[in-house]
């Protein structure tokens, strides 16, 4: 047992020994004991094994009979004697062992061991097994050993041939050519990387099973671009096997000097070539990606991307072979003869739903060519800007065959000779594709190729998903080319409208979508920027109907009117809930009830007698004297329920639902015109300044799922689809509960995590005046660990205003973490907002590093975030050492706002210590009244609750209370510590560094002063540990909000 003084930092005393030690209770004993202190007993031991951290050769790889085994560890190690290592063929039966010592172990640089297999190993399986203990490192730990036959196996070959059923996984060399033998499976597992060496080729005369994941596919390929390999071969495959598969691999950097760059299939039916990307390879004569010859495989969904051949089809060459060939997209691939894409030569294939662009042909047919009685149908394809010598537009080569083409978008550039085929439907318009993302030969929403394929199209043809993975044949018909447009609108929020109140405006003619004289809802989302007193118009439809709000001191007045302001109904908030944050508004007229009703936030307003409209309706103009922005904008002929505008308010809409008749989701991000989605007309931007009006949206809405449900009394209620179940364990009065999970992340992530986890959040909302304390299980589509469920305090829930789009704010930290179900737990809560789990990092359990100021120009800046706009209640906490500079000195101040200065000289008692001034109280300078030495430790506090009482602390005792009514004024300035505003710079040190906007009480003060926080406690804005030890950051361990070091060496 050791001792020091309270608030010492001097060195440890040994104090006395332990009188007894209870080890299962880990509970040490020391009598007589007088006076208290800090205490300290520790222990510490090295437990960590030996840890091999590289073998040769790598697990699952090849090796020649006549190499050598090397392992080789993290640290320094010594053999044991006696122990001993083993090899086991396939069957489990040993082939060999080792005995350390052995003249066959050869041990270098106390890290590396090399095994001299001492006489050939014979073609086959094999596996290590080494014994438990055989090494140990220089705190005597053992090592574990490997006893399981996966852990560490390999495969010994002389001559390439593989006569067993095998599985590939991890890594997989090949440093000789390959055969996988009639009646053998070769499996690769998904996620393996196979590296060629020395131009080695694979030959598939068995079945192959390489099937990789869309997260996790296989790679083909070389040590690196300028090396190559010899591509996948399969040549007169026999047909007794069962069809080989290929999946989700990627296929490199192959080079033939004869057909199929990457693949050559020869005589082979029984195959599947499936959302494959093959790119970068190259073959001295046909199909610089894929060569087919007299074979009929399915090749459905795969990218061909900068490939080249010396003679024909940079992509793929067909040759005497007739399969479908659907949904593959080919760009960019190059030949030196013809079909810079696609050469068809004696083949007929079905060739549906392709797209085909920017391919270069040396010579004909920079997009597809066709020779020698080649009579494909070409269906639903995009043939686009391909190219010939110097650049000429050539699309197709035709020259004595009879290709027919079907619902084609085929750009210009045709070279025809003796054909004779079908050319129907087609058009020659720009597809319009999207241009970047993971998929830039997508289809924007307006191209003019959407839903104009042929109407007899089937899943049957094309398969149920497309290249992307996207559903096809999504709204009844068949888009053209390889990509199905999956939604009509972006499933996030894009870009929104900003209006400056200057006169600019949108105007969206009036296309008979919003021309009623019955029942009809208009919806958008509004952020409110600050505005002079008086009524600015948000939204209008001539005199039909409008949407102004009004602006007065204490309160924001939204009104909805129709019939030339005849009549009108409102909904109120105030300015702390509406400036500078979105809203969603939605106005219904009831026909049938002879009503309209205004509806904020999903709260219902006013209501009011109503007669249809009268007047004519106009044209839409967005803005004109309203400054703010403007976001997703819905207008529908029905009647839109609560229900709806609740469960809908923060789902973008993903399809033309029944009803809409003007949707604008303002995701253009440029230009001077706006796209209404339901109908395809054009709004256009007057008098605004473009492209500065188009700013980044933080609408709190995406792409994802509502479930809403009444809830009455306790007990657990799950909202499916959305991943949160509620278990109220109080409930008084019956409230709505709306749960929105949105698919996308939000506009900011908290900051200072190490993982958020998933990639959506959720929003819950309760529409009612009923009181909870609820559990809520929330579930995430994946990213949970065993570690978190070992220690589920490190996952937190972090919370912002249902609206906001500011920051989060950790408020709970899990009970409990289920892995397998993605699911963390979170106690006590009692109100409800937006919510995202994250990983936070750990506080530091230990005091650590701290920093000191020099006196001279040391200072920290914390900025003006808004969690430090605190007008009530609040707490400010630091530990401090400083030395004597003669001077006053300002510690801690936000403008007008001098937190904590040192007095070095107190007015109104004798001493020196802390003061603060806070003008919105009239504080003045207001002492703590407490003497405090330089050179010592001294924990610092104060506190202000919402009644305007002070109390300061010194060391976790009360040293003076006041009472200054009023509020704490907010001010724009950046919250400094150490910055001398006038008068001197600090010299000494700070640690500990707590802002809360709650007054803490007495009791949490003392009782937390010597403790680090978890980050997470309630009211807790701020929080420094000073322990980065470098840099120019201090850490916010609560909202992220980290400091900048001035001067700080």
């Amino acid at each position: 047992l050791y001792k020091r003084d309270s608030n010492s930092e001097t060195d440890w005393i040994s104090h006395r020994y332990a009188d007894s030690v209870n080890a299962s209770a880990n509970f040490a004993l020391y009598n007589n004991i007088s006076g208290f202190s800090q205490f300290l007993l520790s222990r510490y031991d090295d437990i960590a094994p030996p840890n091999i951290v590289d073998t040769y050769p790598k697990d699952n790889s090849y090796i020649d009979p006549i190499d050598s085994l090397q392992i080789i560890f993290d640290d320094t190690i010594s053999l044991v004697n006696g122990k001993s290592f083993y090899i086991y063929d396939e069957n489990n039966v040993l082939w060999n062992s080792y005995t350390i010592p052995s003249t066959q172990i050869t041990f270098t640089n106390n890290k590396i061991i090399t095994i001299d297999f001492g006489s050939v190993l014979g073609n086959g399986n094999y596996h290590i097994h080494i014994d438990s203990a055989a090494f140990t490192d220089q705190s005597n730990n053992s090592f574990t050993g490997i006893n399981n036959k996966t852990d560490w196996d390999f495969i010994v070959t002389d001559d390439g041939n593989v006569t067993t059923d095998t599985t590939w996984i991890d890594y997989t060399y090949i440093y000789r050519d390959v055969f996988l033998n009639d009646g053998y499976t070769l499996t690769i597992t998904p996620g393996t990387r196979v590296e060629f060496l020395n131009s080695k080729l694979l030959d598939i005369q068995g079945r192959l099973l390489a099937q990789g994941t869309e997260q996790d596919s296989i790679l083909f390929t070389t040590p690196s671009s300028a090396d190559h390999w010899n591509r996948l071969h399969f040549n007169n495959t026999p047909a007794s096997n069962d069809t080989s598969k290929i999946k989700y691999c990627i296929f490199e950097h192959g080079h033939t000097s004869g057909d199929g760059g990457a693949i050559y299939i020869n005589n082979v039916d029984k195959l599947i070539i499936q959302r494959n990307t093959i790119r970068h390879n190259y073959a001295y004569t046909d199909g610089g990606g894929v060569y087919v010859g007299y074979a009929d495989p399915i090749i459905q969904n795969n990218i061909f991307h900068d490939n080249e051949s010396q003679m024909s089809g940079g992509g793929i060459t067909l040759y005497y072979s007739n399969p479908v060939i659907t949904g593959n997209l080919f760009h960019h691939n190059k030949t030196w003869n013809g079909g810079g894409g696609v050469w068809f030569s004696n083949s007929s294939p079905h060739f549906i739903n392709n797209t085909v662009v920017y391919n270069f042909s040396a010579n004909d047919g920079g997009g597809i060519g066709c020779r020698y009685n080649a009579n494909p149908v070409i269906e639903n394809s995009i043939i686009y800007n391909n190219t010939r010598y110097q650049g000429q537009a050539q699309q197709v080569f035709i020259f004595e065959c009879d290709p027919n083409f079907y619902y084609c978008d085929i750009g210009s550039g045709w070279n025809t000779f003796e054909w004779n085929g079908h050319n129907l439907h087609h058009v020659n318009e720009n597809p319009m594709f999207a241009g970047s993302g993971d998929h830039p030969y997508s289809l924007q929403k307006i191209s003019p190729i959407i839903d104009i394929g042929n109407p007899a199209t089937t899943t049957d043809t094309i398969g149920e998903f497309d290249i992307a993975g996207t559903d096809r044949i999504m709204f009844g018909r068949v888009d053209i080319g390889a990509y199905e447009l999956g939604r009509i609108s972006d499933g996030n929020a894009g870009t929104a409208l900003e209006f400056a109140g200057t006169g600019d405006f949108v105007n969206l003619p009036n296309n008979g979508g919003f021309d009623f004289s019955s029942s009809f809802t208009v919806e958008t989302w509004v952020n409110f920027g600050l505005m002079a007193d008086g009524e600015h118009t948000i939204i209008k439809n001539g005199a039909a109907w409008e949407i102004n709000v009004l602006t007065v001191p204490d309160l924001v007045i939204i009104e909805f009117s129709i019939n030339d302001n005849e009549l009108f109904v409102s909904a109120q908030a105030d300015h702390s809930i509406i400036d500078n944050s979105w809203s969603h508004i939605a106005c219904v007229f009831d026909p049938g009830t002879m009503s309209m009703t205004i509806y904020l936030n999903g709260v219902q307003g006013s209501t009011n007698f109503a007669m249809p409209i009268s007047t004519p309706c106009d044209s839409i103009t967005f803005g004109g004297g309203f400054v703010g922005k403007i976001d997703e904008f819905r207008v529908w002929n029905t009647v839109r329920t609560i229900d709806e505008i609740r469960e809908n308010m923060h789902l973008t809409l993903s399809d033309l639902s029944p009803g809409l008749t003007t949707f604008l989701q303002f995701n253009e991000g440029s230009g001077t015109t706006v796209l209404d989605l339901a109908t395809g007309y054009e709004g256009t931007l007057n008098n605004m300044s473009v492209p500065d009006c188009w700013v980044s949206s933080t609408m709190p809405a995406g792409e994802g799922v509502c479930n809403s449900q009444i809830v009455y009394a306790t007990g657990n209620q799950s909202f499916p689809g959305t991943g949160i179940s509620l278990d109220f364990t109080e409930k008084m009065w019956a409230d709505t509960i709306v749960v929105t999970k949105i698919e996308n992340r939000p506009n900011i992530d908290p900051v200072g995590t190490e993982t958020v986890y998933g990639d959506s959040y959720r929003i819950i909302e309760k529409y009612g005046t009923g009181s909870f304390k609820a559990n809520m299980s929330f579930t995430i589509d994946n990213g949970f660990t065993a570690d978190n469920e070992e220690s589920p305090q490190l996952v937190k829930l972090y919370s912002r205003a249902g609206n906001s789009d500011k920051y989060w704010k950790p408020i709970a930290q899990a009970s409990s973490v289920n892995q397998s179900s993605n699911t963390a737990v979170f106690n006590g809560l009692t109100s409800f907002s937006q919510f995202i789990t994250a990983s936070k990092p750990l506080t530091d359990n230990y005091p650590g590093e701290t920093i000191s100021f020099d006196g001279i120009d040391d200072e920290v800046d914390f900025g003006n975030n808004e969690c430090l706009d605190i007008t009530d209640a609040m707490t400010v906490e630091i530990w401090l050492k400083a030395e004597d500079v003669g001077h006053n000195v300002r510690l801690l101040h936000k403008g007008a706002n001098k937190y904590l200065d040192w007095d070095h000289n107190y007015e109104s008692v004798s001493g020196k210590g802390i003061q603060l001034n806070i003008p919105g109280l009239s504080t003045g300078w207001w002492e703590f009244q407490y003497n405090m030495d330089y050179g010592q430790w001294y924990h610092v506090a104060w506190t202000s609750n919402n009644n305007g009482d002070i109390t300061a602390y010194i060391n976790g005792e009360i040293v003076r209370q006041q009472n200054f009514p009023g509020s704490i004024i907010t001010n724009t300035d950046n919250l400094l510590l150490a910055n001398p505003d006038g008068t001197h710079w600090y010299k000494g040190l700070f640690d500990e560094f707590r802002i809360w906007d709650v007054a803490r009480t007495s009791e949490e003060i003392k009782e937390n002063m010597y403790l680090v926080l978890s980050g997470t406690e309630q009211g807790l804005i701020s929080y420094y540990q000073f322990n980065e030890g470098g840099g120019k950051s201090l850490i916010d361990k609560a909202v992220g909000n980290n400091g900048s070091l001035r001067n700080i060496t």
